[in-house]
């Protein structure tokens, strides 16, 4: 199989991403957005929550601030939503389908994710999904 070598970007944007059953946060280029989790959401478990964090953030980059052709170095202290976003799929329903619009939103935006892993204790984005 042909594939064509699309070379990545230079620039790299880094962020923190963060989700608890209250809330959500991200972090990236100085600024910090965070909300609360809708009780009808809880229910969905924290890899779904802890998805919809970075989600959020790439359509934050992408279709907000307008970020095109950059690294997105996402630090995540979810090994679930790590393991998908570094192998593309999840046995998860609910995490595959943002899965998916987070990689159609990077694609489009020539963006690539890489995503590494940090202990909750040293997220900062991790205070801010405990405020109430």
């Amino acid at each position: 199989i042909w594939k064509r070598w699309t070379p990545r970007p230079a620039e790299t944007v880094i962020a923190h991403t963060d989700a608890s059953l209250t809330g959500w946060c991200f972090i990236a280029e100085g600024e910090t957005v965070w909300g609360h989790v809708p009780e009808t959401l809880r229910g969905m478990g924290i890899a779904v929550l802890e998805m919809l964090a970075v989600y959020l953030l790439v359509v934050h980059l992408v279709e907000k601030r307008g970020v095109r052709s950059r690294i997105l170095k996402i630090w995540i202290d979810s090994t679930v939503v790590l393991a998908a976003l570094r192998k593309g799929f999840s046995g998860n329903r609910a995490v595959l389908t943002l899965l998916i619009e987070v990689e159609d939103l990077v694609r489009r935006s020539g963006c690539y994710i890489e995503g590494s892993y940090v202990p909750s204790a040293r997220n900062p984005a991790d205070a801010f999904t405990r405020l109430s």
